[in-house]
């Protein structure tokens, strides 16, 4: 794991926040600082980031955004499910995303007429907002979260 944290930081320090966001650095941060507490699957992780660090390295750590989708799937993804397995990581969810989906859904649900049954309370809002704040302050001050583009 020493070898992929000295990649972090060389590229922590050359590239761009946008360019470390497309590369998901803070997500395999989190999975390199949380290595030694892997029960089981240390291997298959071993083997995912080599992967990664390989594929991403032949592209001189340069990728487009529909590079770092396929990337995301064919490694963070897989890496995560070990993690989430093992040790509970959780998906980042970020607050446009819990205020966009919590919206619209309190939109439809006005439209089709539950939440009139409910004073008008925009009840997908708060219980979005309420697993944002509740992962912020629990699984991201602990780095056991994990996204795409993260």
């Amino acid at each position: 794991m020493i070898e992929f944290q000295s990649i972090v930081d060389t590229l922590r320090k050359t590239l761009t926040t946008e360019q470390q966001e497309i590369l998901s650095l803070n997500s395999i941060q989190n999975f390199i600082w949380s290595f030694d507490k892997l029960k089981n699957y240390k291997l298959e992780v071993q083997k995912l980031l080599n992967e990664y660090f390989e594929e991403i390295g032949n592209k001189n750590y340069l990728v487009d955004k529909n590079t770092s989708t396929r990337l995301s799937f064919d490694y963070i993804m897989k890496i995560d499910s070990y993690y989430s397995a093992d040790l509970g990581f959780k998906i980042k969810m970020k607050l446009r995303f819990a205020l966009m989906w919590g919206i619209h859904l309190d939109l439809f649900l006005l439209i089709i007429g539950i939440l009139k049954k409910v004073y008008y309370m925009p009840i997908v809002t708060l219980l979005m907002l309420s697993t944002f704040l509740y992962l912020k302050e629990v699984y991201e001050r602990k780095n056991m979260v994990y996204n795409m583009r993260y």
